[in-house]
Protein backbone atom coordinates (compact mmCIF):
# COMPACT_ATOMS: atom_id res chain seq x y z
CA UNK A 1 0.00 0.00 0.00
CA UNK A 2 2.02 2.82 -1.38
CA UNK A 3 -0.44 5.55 -0.08
CA UNK A 4 0.35 4.44 3.19
CA UNK A 5 3.79 5.47 3.14
CA UNK A 6 3.80 8.31 0.59
CA UNK A 7 0.54 10.18 1.48
CA UNK A 8 -0.56 11.75 4.55
CA UNK A 9 -3.00 10.14 6.78
CA UNK A 10 -5.04 13.18 7.25
CA UNK A 11 -5.61 14.84 4.14
CA UNK A 12 -4.57 11.80 1.80
CA UNK A 13 -2.25 14.35 -0.13
CA UNK A 14 1.24 12.97 -1.55
CA UNK A 15 3.85 14.42 0.44
CA UNK A 16 5.69 17.10 -0.61
CA UNK A 17 8.85 18.90 2.02
CA UNK A 18 8.33 19.30 5.17
CA UNK A 19 7.12 16.29 6.40
CA UNK A 20 6.84 15.81 10.10
CA UNK A 21 6.14 12.75 12.59
CA UNK A 22 4.87 12.03 15.93
CA UNK A 23 7.05 10.52 19.15
CA UNK A 24 6.14 7.26 17.82
CA UNK A 25 7.33 7.88 13.75
CA UNK A 26 4.15 8.60 12.21
CA UNK A 27 4.34 10.78 9.36
CA UNK A 28 2.18 13.77 8.66
CA UNK A 29 2.31 16.81 6.37
CA UNK A 30 3.34 20.78 7.99
CA UNK A 31 -0.19 22.00 6.94
CA UNK A 32 -1.84 19.06 8.59
CA UNK A 33 0.87 19.05 11.81
CA UNK A 34 -0.22 22.38 12.21
CA UNK A 35 -3.90 21.74 13.19
CA UNK A 36 -2.95 19.31 15.09
CA UNK A 37 -1.66 18.36 18.88
CA UNK A 38 -1.88 14.79 18.60
CA UNK A 39 -1.52 11.92 16.12
CA UNK A 40 -4.70 10.35 14.84
CA UNK A 41 -3.23 7.26 14.31
CA UNK A 42 -1.68 6.42 18.06
CA UNK A 43 -2.27 9.83 20.06
CA UNK A 44 1.50 10.36 20.60
CA UNK A 45 2.49 14.44 20.72
CA UNK A 46 3.99 16.19 17.77
CA UNK A 47 7.71 17.38 18.71
CA UNK A 48 8.53 19.14 15.44
CA UNK A 49 10.76 15.83 14.54
CA UNK A 50 11.11 16.06 10.57
CA UNK A 51 11.45 13.27 8.91
CA UNK A 52 14.37 13.98 6.27
CA UNK A 53 14.82 10.34 4.89
CA UNK A 54 11.09 10.12 3.87
CA UNK A 55 11.26 13.65 2.76
CA UNK A 56 14.54 12.79 0.31
CA UNK A 57 12.51 9.58 -1.36
CA UNK A 58 9.93 12.15 -2.15
CA UNK A 59 12.57 14.54 -3.85
CA UNK A 60 14.14 11.50 -5.58
CA UNK A 61 10.83 10.28 -6.61
CA UNK A 62 10.13 13.86 -8.32
CA UNK A 63 13.20 14.21 -9.64
CA UNK A 64 13.31 10.63 -11.54
CA UNK A 65 9.56 12.08 -12.52
CA UNK A 66 8.24 8.60 -10.62
CA UNK A 67 5.24 8.03 -8.95
CA UNK A 68 5.24 5.96 -5.67
CA UNK A 69 4.05 2.90 -7.37
CA UNK A 70 6.52 2.56 -10.18
CA UNK A 71 8.80 3.36 -7.64
CA UNK A 72 7.66 -0.05 -5.24
CA UNK A 73 6.61 -2.28 -8.86
CA UNK A 74 10.21 -1.28 -10.28
CA UNK A 75 12.07 -2.88 -6.89
CA UNK A 76 9.90 -5.98 -6.90
CA UNK A 77 10.13 -6.76 -10.70
CA UNK A 78 13.71 -5.87 -10.48
CA UNK A 79 14.11 -9.07 -8.84
CA UNK A 80 12.83 -11.32 -11.81
CA UNK A 81 13.12 -9.26 -14.50
CA UNK A 82 17.21 -9.14 -15.77
CA UNK A 83 16.88 -6.62 -18.69
CA UNK A 84 14.43 -4.27 -16.80
CA UNK A 85 17.05 -4.58 -14.14
CA UNK A 86 20.23 -3.47 -16.27
CA UNK A 87 18.27 -0.50 -17.70
CA UNK A 88 17.03 0.85 -14.29
CA UNK A 89 20.23 0.03 -11.75
CA UNK A 90 20.05 3.58 -10.88
CA UNK A 91 16.60 4.48 -9.68
CA UNK A 92 16.48 0.80 -8.09
CA UNK A 93 19.78 1.91 -6.34
CA UNK A 94 18.66 5.42 -4.96
CA UNK A 95 14.53 4.56 -4.50
CA UNK A 96 14.82 1.20 -3.00
CA UNK A 97 17.82 1.76 -0.70
CA UNK A 98 15.78 4.48 0.49
CA UNK A 99 12.42 2.71 0.94
CA UNK A 100 14.25 0.60 2.79
CA UNK A 101 15.77 2.70 5.01
CA UNK A 102 12.47 4.92 5.91
CA UNK A 103 11.16 1.06 6.95
CA UNK A 104 14.17 0.64 9.31
CA UNK A 105 13.63 4.22 10.26
CA UNK A 106 9.90 3.69 11.23
CA UNK A 107 10.39 -0.05 13.00
CA UNK A 108 13.20 1.69 15.19
CA UNK A 109 10.83 5.27 16.21
CA UNK A 110 8.00 2.73 17.02
CA UNK A 111 9.84 0.72 19.11
CA UNK A 112 9.07 0.43 22.90
CA UNK A 113 12.84 0.78 23.89
CA UNK A 114 13.30 3.92 21.86
CA UNK A 115 13.98 6.70 24.32
CA UNK A 116 11.29 9.60 24.03
CA UNK A 117 12.03 13.23 24.25
CA UNK A 118 11.30 17.21 23.36
CA UNK A 119 12.30 18.49 20.42
CA UNK A 120 13.15 22.23 22.55
CA UNK A 121 14.90 24.30 20.39
CA UNK A 122 16.24 28.16 21.08
CA UNK A 123 15.40 31.17 20.31
CA UNK A 124 18.42 32.70 18.59
CA UNK A 125 17.03 36.57 17.94
CA UNK A 126 18.11 39.76 19.37
CA UNK A 127 17.48 40.11 23.06
CA UNK A 128 15.48 36.97 22.93
CA UNK A 129 16.39 33.24 24.32
CA UNK A 130 12.94 31.78 24.83
CA UNK A 131 12.86 28.26 24.83
CA UNK A 132 9.88 26.40 23.23
CA UNK A 133 8.95 23.50 21.33
CA UNK A 134 10.53 23.44 17.92
CA UNK A 135 7.10 23.25 16.13
CA UNK A 136 5.95 26.64 17.60
CA UNK A 137 9.17 28.16 16.53
CA UNK A 138 8.23 29.72 13.46
CA UNK A 139 4.89 31.36 14.64
CA UNK A 140 7.10 32.75 17.84
CA UNK A 141 9.35 34.03 15.25
CA UNK A 142 6.75 35.42 13.02
CA UNK A 143 4.64 37.09 15.72
CA UNK A 144 7.39 38.72 17.78
CA UNK A 145 10.80 39.40 15.15
CA UNK A 146 8.53 40.11 12.09
CA UNK A 147 10.83 42.84 10.66
CA UNK A 148 14.23 40.67 11.23
CA UNK A 149 12.82 37.58 9.86
CA UNK A 150 13.20 36.46 6.02
CA UNK A 151 11.66 33.29 4.04
CA UNK A 152 13.94 32.05 1.60
CA UNK A 153 13.04 30.41 -2.00
CA UNK A 154 15.29 28.25 -3.45
CA UNK A 155 14.87 26.29 -7.09
CA UNK A 156 14.34 23.24 -5.26
CA UNK A 157 14.48 21.82 -2.23
CA UNK A 158 18.12 20.60 -2.28
CA UNK A 159 19.49 23.97 -3.70
CA UNK A 160 21.37 26.78 -2.19
CA UNK A 161 19.02 28.99 -0.29
CA UNK A 162 20.36 32.67 -0.75
CA UNK A 163 20.60 35.69 0.93
CA UNK A 164 22.01 39.14 0.84
CA UNK A 165 21.46 41.98 3.72
CA UNK A 166 23.07 45.51 3.35
CA UNK A 167 23.24 46.72 7.29
CA UNK A 168 25.30 49.25 9.06
CA UNK A 169 28.32 48.02 11.17
CA UNK A 170 26.61 46.97 14.15
CA UNK A 171 24.77 43.97 15.55
CA UNK A 172 22.52 41.77 13.20
CA UNK A 173 20.22 39.09 13.46
CA UNK A 174 17.64 37.30 11.09
CA UNK A 175 15.60 34.14 11.08
CA UNK A 176 16.27 32.77 7.73
CA UNK A 177 13.15 30.42 6.80
CA UNK A 178 13.98 27.94 4.29
CA UNK A 179 12.44 24.69 2.75
CA UNK A 180 14.53 22.51 4.82
CA UNK A 181 14.43 23.85 7.95
CA UNK A 182 15.07 27.79 10.45
CA UNK A 183 18.04 29.04 10.35
CA UNK A 184 19.70 32.40 12.31
CA UNK A 185 22.35 34.89 10.48
CA UNK A 186 24.11 36.18 13.69
CA UNK A 187 26.34 38.97 12.93
CA UNK A 188 28.28 40.57 15.59
CA UNK A 189 30.34 43.72 16.02
CA UNK A 190 32.77 44.93 18.96
CA UNK A 191 34.81 47.87 19.19
CA UNK A 192 38.48 47.10 19.84
CA UNK A 193 39.63 49.24 23.40
CA UNK A 194 43.27 49.73 22.31
CA UNK A 195 43.33 50.91 18.27
CA UNK A 196 40.01 53.54 17.61
CA UNK A 197 38.07 52.94 14.88
CA UNK A 198 38.45 49.19 14.53
CA UNK A 199 36.15 46.96 14.70
CA UNK A 200 36.27 43.51 14.74
CA UNK A 201 33.23 41.28 12.99
CA UNK A 202 32.77 37.53 13.37
CA UNK A 203 29.30 35.65 11.89
CA UNK A 204 27.77 32.21 11.67
CA UNK A 205 24.68 30.62 10.85
CA UNK A 206 22.99 28.71 13.38
CA UNK A 207 20.30 26.11 13.03
CA UNK A 208 16.67 24.85 14.74
CA UNK A 209 18.53 21.70 15.10
CA UNK A 210 19.99 19.12 17.44
CA UNK A 211 23.94 19.06 17.55
CA UNK A 212 23.70 15.55 15.33
CA UNK A 213 21.11 17.19 12.51
CA UNK A 214 23.56 20.05 12.57
CA UNK A 215 25.76 18.26 10.02
CA UNK A 216 23.08 17.75 7.96
CA UNK A 217 23.34 21.70 6.94
CA UNK A 218 26.33 23.82 5.01
CA UNK A 219 26.47 27.30 4.84
CA UNK A 220 28.76 30.09 3.50
CA UNK A 221 29.25 33.41 4.62
CA UNK A 222 30.50 36.66 2.56
CA UNK A 223 30.71 40.14 4.49
CA UNK A 224 32.14 43.11 2.77
CA UNK A 225 33.27 46.66 4.86
CA UNK A 226 35.22 49.54 3.62
CA UNK A 227 36.43 47.34 0.55
CA UNK A 228 37.59 44.28 2.69
CA UNK A 229 35.63 40.93 1.97
CA UNK A 230 35.57 37.73 4.63
CA UNK A 231 34.68 34.52 3.45
CA UNK A 232 33.98 31.15 5.61
CA UNK A 233 32.10 28.08 5.07
CA UNK A 234 31.01 25.62 7.56
CA UNK A 235 28.58 23.15 8.68
CA UNK A 236 26.01 25.22 10.63
CA UNK A 237 25.96 25.27 14.55
CA UNK A 238 23.56 23.56 16.50
CA UNK A 239 20.82 25.29 18.40
CA UNK A 240 22.48 25.12 21.99
CA UNK A 241 25.75 26.52 20.82
CA UNK A 242 26.75 29.81 22.87
CA UNK A 243 28.38 32.96 21.37
CA UNK A 244 31.53 31.96 23.66
CA UNK A 245 31.67 28.63 22.67
CA UNK A 246 31.58 29.07 18.91
CA UNK A 247 34.30 32.49 19.15
CA UNK A 248 36.89 31.11 21.25
CA UNK A 249 36.76 27.87 19.26
CA UNK A 250 37.43 30.27 15.94
CA UNK A 251 34.47 28.22 14.60
CA UNK A 252 32.96 30.94 12.68
CA UNK A 253 33.90 34.17 10.24
CA UNK A 254 35.94 36.45 11.93
CA UNK A 255 38.48 39.52 11.05
CA UNK A 256 39.27 43.04 12.38
CA UNK A 257 38.69 46.30 9.80
CA UNK A 258 39.09 49.64 10.41
CA UNK A 259 35.67 51.29 10.38
CA UNK A 260 33.13 53.08 12.10
CA UNK A 261 29.41 51.45 13.27
CA UNK A 262 27.93 54.05 11.16
CA UNK A 263 29.52 52.32 7.82
CA UNK A 264 28.05 50.12 5.61
CA UNK A 265 28.67 46.29 6.22
CA UNK A 266 27.35 43.93 3.41
CA UNK A 267 26.38 40.22 3.83
CA UNK A 268 25.47 37.42 1.58
CA UNK A 269 25.94 33.93 1.38
CA UNK A 270 23.54 30.67 1.20
CA UNK A 271 22.53 27.77 3.28
CA UNK A 272 21.87 24.30 1.82
CA UNK A 273 21.69 20.63 2.58
CA UNK A 274 25.25 19.10 3.25
CA UNK A 275 25.26 16.41 0.70
CA UNK A 276 29.00 15.77 1.24
CA UNK A 277 28.79 15.65 4.97
CA UNK A 278 31.15 12.91 5.27
CA UNK A 279 34.19 15.44 3.43
CA UNK A 280 32.96 18.54 5.51
CA UNK A 281 34.19 18.74 9.54
CA UNK A 282 33.39 21.10 11.58
CA UNK A 283 36.02 24.07 10.33
CA UNK A 284 37.93 26.26 12.42
CA UNK A 285 40.93 28.95 11.44
CA UNK A 286 39.22 28.92 8.67
CA UNK A 287 38.46 32.81 7.52
CA UNK A 288 39.87 34.43 3.95
CA UNK A 289 39.88 37.76 4.07
CA UNK A 290 41.12 39.76 0.88
CA UNK A 291 41.38 43.83 -0.62
CA UNK A 292 39.01 45.18 -2.67
CA UNK A 293 39.76 47.74 -5.21
CA UNK A 294 36.14 48.83 -6.00
CA UNK A 295 32.89 48.81 -4.27
CA UNK A 296 31.74 47.44 -7.37
CA UNK A 297 34.00 44.25 -6.62
CA UNK A 298 30.85 43.20 -4.03
CA UNK A 299 28.96 40.06 -5.44
CA UNK A 300 27.12 36.94 -3.79
CA UNK A 301 28.16 33.80 -4.73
Amino acid sequence: DTDGMFCCPVCYEKFASHIFQCKSGHAVCRECMMKLNRCPQCAAAYLGTRNYVLEEIMFELDRLNCSPEQAVKAVKDAATTADFCRNMTNMIDQIGQQIEAQASSSRTSQSPTSPSHVENTVCRMQYCRQTMNLKDLERHLIDKHHPNVRRLSATNYLSKSKFSFDLLCTNNRFALLTEFGIFFLIVRVTSSQIIQGRLTVTAWIQGACTSVEASLFYSLLHIYVKHTKATYHDIVHHSRSTVAQIEDADQCLMFSVNAEDYDTLKVSGYVCLNRCKEDRPRRSLATVVERLRDYDDYSSD
